[in-house]
Protein backbone atom coordinates (compact mmCIF):
# COMPACT_ATOMS: atom_id res chain seq x y z
CA UNK A 1 0.00 0.00 0.00
CA UNK A 2 1.40 3.45 -0.57
CA UNK A 3 1.12 4.03 3.53
CA UNK A 4 3.56 1.12 3.64
CA UNK A 5 5.76 2.32 0.87
CA UNK A 6 5.65 5.81 2.67
CA UNK A 7 7.08 4.07 6.01
CA UNK A 8 9.88 2.18 3.78
CA UNK A 9 10.82 5.53 2.57
CA UNK A 10 11.20 7.40 5.37
CA UNK A 11 13.12 4.09 7.33
CA UNK A 12 15.53 4.39 3.52
CA UNK A 13 15.83 8.39 4.42
CA UNK A 14 16.44 7.51 8.19
CA UNK A 15 19.32 5.60 7.49
CA UNK A 16 21.22 8.13 5.59
CA UNK A 17 19.56 7.74 1.56
CA UNK A 18 17.50 10.64 0.31
CA UNK A 19 14.61 9.33 -0.42
CA UNK A 20 15.10 10.07 -4.11
CA UNK A 21 15.59 6.56 -5.54
CA UNK A 22 13.64 3.42 -4.39
CA UNK A 23 13.37 -0.11 -5.70
CA UNK A 24 9.46 -1.18 -5.40
CA UNK A 25 7.39 -3.65 -6.01
CA UNK A 26 4.62 -2.60 -8.87
CA UNK A 27 1.02 -4.28 -8.63
CA UNK A 28 2.94 -7.60 -9.77
CA UNK A 29 5.37 -7.54 -7.79
CA UNK A 30 8.43 -6.41 -10.06
CA UNK A 31 10.96 -4.49 -8.80
CA UNK A 32 10.87 -0.90 -10.29
CA UNK A 33 12.78 2.14 -9.30
CA UNK A 34 10.42 4.94 -7.99
CA UNK A 35 12.16 8.37 -8.21
CA UNK A 36 10.74 11.88 -7.72
CA UNK A 37 12.11 13.88 -10.28
CA UNK A 38 13.54 17.39 -9.45
CA UNK A 39 15.76 17.36 -12.67
CA UNK A 40 16.03 16.55 -16.52
CA UNK A 41 13.75 17.01 -19.31
CA UNK A 42 10.31 18.06 -18.76
CA UNK A 43 9.29 15.30 -21.04
CA UNK A 44 11.18 12.67 -18.73
CA UNK A 45 9.40 14.15 -15.64
CA UNK A 46 6.23 14.09 -16.84
CA UNK A 47 6.61 10.20 -17.75
CA UNK A 48 8.24 9.83 -13.83
CA UNK A 49 5.21 11.66 -12.36
CA UNK A 50 3.00 9.25 -14.72
CA UNK A 51 4.38 6.13 -13.23
CA UNK A 52 4.05 7.71 -9.75
CA UNK A 53 0.72 7.87 -10.17
CA UNK A 54 0.03 5.01 -11.40
CA UNK A 55 1.69 2.97 -8.84
CA UNK A 56 0.53 5.21 -5.68
CA UNK A 57 -2.56 7.30 -6.86
CA UNK A 58 -2.95 10.75 -6.88
CA UNK A 59 -2.84 10.67 -2.68
CA UNK A 60 -0.48 8.70 -2.47
CA UNK A 61 1.77 10.23 -5.33
CA UNK A 62 0.87 14.24 -3.22
CA UNK A 63 1.43 12.25 0.40
CA UNK A 64 5.06 11.05 -0.97
CA UNK A 65 5.95 14.48 -1.90
CA UNK A 66 4.67 16.02 1.12
CA UNK A 67 7.06 13.20 2.80
CA UNK A 68 9.96 14.55 0.86
CA UNK A 69 9.39 17.88 1.06
CA UNK A 70 8.76 17.80 5.44
CA UNK A 71 11.77 15.38 5.83
CA UNK A 72 14.63 17.57 6.66
CA UNK A 73 12.40 18.84 8.96
CA UNK A 74 11.63 15.43 10.58
CA UNK A 75 14.89 14.92 10.54
CA UNK A 76 15.49 17.92 12.80
CA UNK A 77 12.76 16.78 14.86
CA UNK A 78 13.85 13.17 15.42
CA UNK A 79 17.35 14.70 16.54
CA UNK A 80 15.47 16.86 19.07
CA UNK A 81 13.37 14.02 20.08
CA UNK A 82 16.54 11.93 20.67
CA UNK A 83 18.35 14.97 22.70
CA UNK A 84 15.58 15.84 24.94
CA UNK A 85 14.32 12.66 25.57
CA UNK A 86 15.61 12.25 29.25
CA UNK A 87 15.10 15.66 30.08
CA UNK A 88 12.63 17.21 31.99
CA UNK A 89 11.25 18.55 28.71
CA UNK A 90 10.62 15.47 26.50
CA UNK A 91 9.25 16.55 23.04
CA UNK A 92 6.00 14.94 22.82
CA UNK A 93 4.55 13.42 19.54
CA UNK A 94 1.89 16.86 19.42
CA UNK A 95 4.69 19.02 19.26
CA UNK A 96 7.04 16.95 17.15
CA UNK A 97 4.35 16.91 14.31
CA UNK A 98 3.40 20.59 14.88
CA UNK A 99 7.40 21.27 14.55
CA UNK A 100 7.20 19.57 11.72
CA UNK A 101 5.06 21.58 9.99
CA UNK A 102 5.81 24.52 11.37
CA UNK A 103 9.72 24.65 10.32
CA UNK A 104 9.35 22.59 6.77
CA UNK A 105 9.07 25.74 4.59
CA UNK A 106 12.11 27.12 7.06
CA UNK A 107 14.36 23.60 7.12
CA UNK A 108 16.27 24.00 3.95
CA UNK A 109 17.33 27.60 2.25
CA UNK A 110 15.32 27.60 -0.98
CA UNK A 111 17.88 27.32 -3.96
CA UNK A 112 20.75 26.66 -1.58
CA UNK A 113 23.11 23.24 -3.10
CA UNK A 114 24.13 22.53 0.52
CA UNK A 115 20.58 21.94 1.52
CA UNK A 116 21.77 24.08 4.12
CA UNK A 117 19.26 24.26 7.45
CA UNK A 118 18.18 28.21 7.65
CA UNK A 119 18.54 27.93 11.30
CA UNK A 120 17.31 31.36 12.02
CA UNK A 121 14.23 30.66 10.31
CA UNK A 122 13.72 27.26 12.05
CA UNK A 123 13.99 29.18 15.38
CA UNK A 124 11.48 31.56 14.64
CA UNK A 125 8.97 29.63 13.35
CA UNK A 126 9.62 27.10 16.52
CA UNK A 127 8.89 29.62 18.87
CA UNK A 128 5.43 28.93 19.10
CA UNK A 129 5.81 25.76 19.01
CA UNK A 130 8.65 24.31 21.75
CA UNK A 131 9.29 25.17 24.90
CA UNK A 132 12.15 27.16 26.16
CA UNK A 133 14.58 24.61 26.70
CA UNK A 134 13.41 22.30 24.06
CA UNK A 135 14.55 26.16 22.24
CA UNK A 136 17.76 26.13 24.16
CA UNK A 137 18.63 22.30 22.50
CA UNK A 138 17.69 23.39 18.91
CA UNK A 139 20.23 26.32 19.55
CA UNK A 140 22.78 23.60 20.10
CA UNK A 141 21.83 21.66 17.26
CA UNK A 142 22.95 24.88 15.02
CA UNK A 143 26.16 25.70 16.65
CA UNK A 144 26.75 22.37 16.28
CA UNK A 145 26.42 22.72 12.25
CA UNK A 146 28.32 26.12 11.93
CA UNK A 147 31.18 24.48 13.79
CA UNK A 148 30.93 21.47 11.35
CA UNK A 149 30.61 23.74 8.28
CA UNK A 150 33.92 25.97 9.70
CA UNK A 151 35.95 22.50 10.58
CA UNK A 152 35.46 21.53 6.55
CA UNK A 153 35.74 24.57 5.19
CA UNK A 154 39.28 24.71 6.92
CA UNK A 155 39.73 21.10 5.68
CA UNK A 156 39.11 22.41 2.33
CA UNK A 157 41.35 25.15 2.72
CA UNK A 158 44.49 23.19 4.04
CA UNK A 159 43.85 20.49 1.00
CA UNK A 160 44.21 23.21 -1.37
CA UNK A 161 47.71 23.14 -3.29
CA UNK A 162 50.30 25.26 -1.84
CA UNK A 163 48.48 25.93 1.45
CA UNK A 164 50.47 24.37 4.57
CA UNK A 165 48.16 22.35 7.48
Amino acid sequence: TSHELLVTIEENAMMGGAGVFRMVPDADGKLMVLSTPTWGDADKRREENEQLVALLGPDGTRQLREFIQQFPARKIAAQLASALYFTPTPLTPQQADHFVVAVTPAATREGASSGATDWNAVRARAQGVLLEPQLAALGRFQAQEQYNTAMNQAVRRTQQPGNKP
